[in-house]
């Protein structure tokens, strides 16, 4: 099959762009697998906290000189933006009647990770070909795939030879939640079938193997652990594309279900026919057909959006509100009600649900437009990334309404590359006009430059409440270590809970 064209429309100076991109997204991908080896005191889960939030406070502030400098850029996107500032105004004002000294930190997280969507995907989408971001990309996120996969055996063949635990606890290797894990699997499963198509890479028959192997093992680790909304979601997003794609997404789809097939026949072997020949307890973890829980914390989410209709309780309400239903009150406390749109109803109340729906809607109505378009803007090699990304973000965003996993870290730092190259390749699609980096008036770029500097101050602010909030959880440390396992509450850290009353 023909190869995506190379084309970048632009010199050196974006190539190096593009470059700064796939470096960015290599750490991501790095941190997000592979962050339980980071030595520090709340393991890898603060890592890729820290690490995403100096990225968001990069990308928003030189998203602010963007704003300014390119001609007719705010213009073009202002549906979105103007939805992302309203969404702001509706989360930052619950800061000013909160109690909570780290009111601002998750707030910002969130209007950080939506602004840098909006704008780097839509500065991806007009100055580049989608081969300059896309091609680098999958390759990256397959051989993460391959890599974690190989890890994994490794971990499985240990256990081969000492099986001192269910083999379903011993993997996936790394996270200190299976949930966490099977986020990324939603995010990166659908996108695998691309790294078989887009790259050059693509004609080696290693590479295939690697990748094809890869992603069963993948999908074997998912059905070991009984990773349900996982399988759910990415069902879904398949279904999905399927309706409204059809026929163009066949390609896609017949890679996709290779890489389920692969992995039920290594779930046989690895989990079933391996473990009797030696001798082991064959199986994984059981597959629960209820709700564990989801129901009566759902609930309670809904009681606590009624409690300040429509406005919510306030950023983090939900680690400190008092139960309102009696069924929270005598189930174990979580973090999150294992919903993300419930989370912010009761936090933040409808009002702020229904703009983040309105965005959404537009994005769906975007991805309408261009397959109403078809063959007219695209070819089949270019329809197969659409599918694959499509699937990939549409899962995503399924999952989050069966669990809070969207929003942990390791999710975040790889959906925000995810999300805003969907939204290049929208843009790219549906043929906006594209950029230009040089040659702006001097009163141009000196107001570039001002805004840029105006929001670091901003970031600045921010980035330090966020160390100001880590170190107060390194200090609540030994509270929890006191207790037992179960009184952990991940949220923005892996413990955000404080027994000490706000006291900072």
């Amino acid at each position: 099959m023909k190869q995506l064209e190379p084309g970048v429309r632009g010199g050196g100076r974006p190539r190096k762009l593009i470059l700064l991109f796939c470096c960015l997204l290599l750490v991501a991908m790095s941190l997000s697998l592979f962050g339980g080896l980071l030595p520090l005191p709340s393991g890898g889960y603060s890592a890729q906290r820290i690490a995403l939030c100096f990225l968001l406070a990069v990308f928003v502030t030189v998203g602010a000189g963007l704003l300014v400098l390119i001609p007719g850029f705010a213009r073009k996107h202002l549906w979105p933006l103007a939805l992302v500032a309203v969404v702001s105004v509706s989360i930052l004002g619950h800061g000013f009647v909160s109690e909570n000294p780290f009111k601002w930190i998750e707030p910002g997280l969130y209007i950080g990770f939506l602004l840098t969507v909006v704008i780097l995907g839509g500065v991806l989408g007009q100055h580049w070909a989608p081969s300059a971001y896309i091609v680098p990309a999958v390759v990256l996120l397959g051989a993460g795939v391959v890599a974690y996969a190989a890890l994994a055996l490794v971990y499985f063949l240990f256990w081969l030879s000492e099986p001192a635990s269910k083999l379903s606890d011993y993997l996936p290797w790394g996270f200190v939640n299976i949930r966490y894990w099977s986020q990324l699997f939603t995010w990166l499963i659908p996108l695998l079938p691309l790294a078989l198509t887009v790259a050059k890479s693509a004609n080696f028959r290693l590479w295939r193997v690697a990748i094809i192997l890869g992603g069963g093992v993948w999908v074997w680790i998912a059905l070991l652990s009984s990773a349900r909304g996982s399988l759910l979601s990415i069902g879904f997003g398949a279904a999905f594309v399927w309706v409204v794609f059809r026929r163009d997404s066949e390609p896609w789809l017949r890679q996709f279900f290779l890489f389920l097939k692969v992995g039920v026949v290594l779930w046989v072997c690895l989990s079933i026919l391996a473990p009797l020949l030696l001798g082991l307890e064959a199986g994984g973890r059981e597959l629960g057909t209820g709700s564990s829980g989801r129901l009566v914390m759902w609930q309670e989410a809904l009681a606590m959006s009624g409690q300040n209709l429509p406005f919510g309780m306030g950023p983090q309400s939900w680690l400190l509100h008092e139960p309102l239903t009696d069924g929270y009150t005598s189930t174990k406390p979580f973090g999150h009600p294992h919903n993300m749109y419930l989370m912010w109803a009761a936090e933040y109340g409808w009002v702020t649900v229904m703009l983040l729906a309105a965005l959404l809607f537009g994005l769906v109505r975007r991805v309408l437009q261009v397959a109403r378009l078809g063959n007219h803007v695209s070819s089949s090699k270019e329809r197969i990334v659409l599918c694959g990304f499509v699937a990939s973000v549409t899962g995503a965003l399924a999952h989050a309404s069966m669990s809070s996993v969207f929003i942990v870290p390791s999710s975040m730092l790889v959906g925000v590359f995810l999300l805003s190259a969907l939204w290049a390749l929208l843009q790219t699609r549906l043929k906006t006009s594209g950029m230009r980096f040089s040659g702006y008036s001097g009163q141009r770029k000196f107001l570039a430059t001002v805004s840029s500097l105006l929001v670091a101050c901003v970031m600045t602010v921010w980035l330090i409440g966020v160390f100001n909030y880590h170190q107060a959880m390194l200090e609540d440390k030994p509270l929890y270590l006191e207790q037992s396992a179960d009184s952990f509450f991940p949220r923005f850290w892996y413990h955000g809970y404080f027994p000490r009353q706000y006291v900072p």
